[in-house]
């Protein structure tokens, strides 16, 4: 079946849109001039045909591709004594976790929501998160953590 439409009312972009839902052809027909034009052009009024295969337009579509997913690291469970220390210099997490060799690794809390930091400080503490390099190559490690807790 075909529909005539007049190409003032719809455009092409909801033609397409229009045939593809219906699975019917649609005709565009050229918009009808006003009577001052019509008087001055001698020439028949041209009709524009196009014509819009359904069948076609779904034989081309293609379900989109999710972009692959690098591997993450995988989670661990660190302990030791969460100390708050504000720098004006060195990298900007203020919450640090010593460990009991007395190396430190800086701990990102931005994932999580606590409330209040008090009863943590200060205290044994066991952190559940993604352990990485500051810096690639670097010596440094960053916690983000997914889970806080104190230690039995």
């Amino acid at each position: 079946m075909k529909r005539v439409v007049p190409c003032s009312f719809i455009s092409a972009a909801l033609l397409i849109l229009c045939s593809t839902v219906t699975g019917q052809e649609i005709r565009l027909q050229a918009a009808p001039q006003s009577d001052a034009a019509l008087l001055k052009t001698a020439a028949p009024q041209a009709t524009l045909d196009i014509l819009v295969d359904a069948e076609a337009s779904l034989a081309e579509r293609v379900a989109p591709k999710r972009p692959k997913k690098e591997a993450s690291t995988p989670t661990r469970t660190v302990g030791g004594k969460l100390v708050r220390r504000l720098n004006t210099y060195g990298p900007r997490y203020p919450l640090r976790l010593r460990g009991a060799s007395g190396r430190i690794a800086y701990v990102d809390v931005s994932r999580l929501f606590i409330h209040d930091l008090r009863p943590y400080l200060e205290q044994q503490v066991l952190i559940t998160g993604e352990l990485r390099p500051l810096v690639p190559g670097s010596r440094e490690l960053v916690i983000h953590a997914r889970s806080l807790r104190l230690a039995d």
